[in-house]
């Protein structure tokens, strides 16, 4: 309702596993995956070290480098949305 939208990319290779998680857990935002690699041109981008890794984009704009932690992430969404 505040306009917030989740955006989830895998990089698991094994697609049918990854589709047959997607499906179990029922998740209500955007499940991708990217088992080609094509992402890993990303990854580079923005100097991912880790996954799972999160970030948060406010009016086309990183709102923190890293995001660690519901705690964290619940601060940032209060302050930005």
């Amino acid at each position: 309702k505040k306009g917030l939208e989740i955006l989830e990319i895998s990089l698991d290779t094994d697609k049918a596993a990854w589709a047959s998680v997607v499906k179990s857990q029922n998740l209500p935002w955007i499940n991708a995956n990217d088992g080609l690699g094509t992402a890993s041109s990303t990854i580079v981008l923005y100097n991912v070290a880790t996954l799972p890794q999160t970030y948060l984009i406010v009016d086309g704009k990183f709102a923190e480098k890293k995001i660690e932690g519901e705690k964290a992430l619940r601060k940032i969404l209060d302050a930005s949305l």
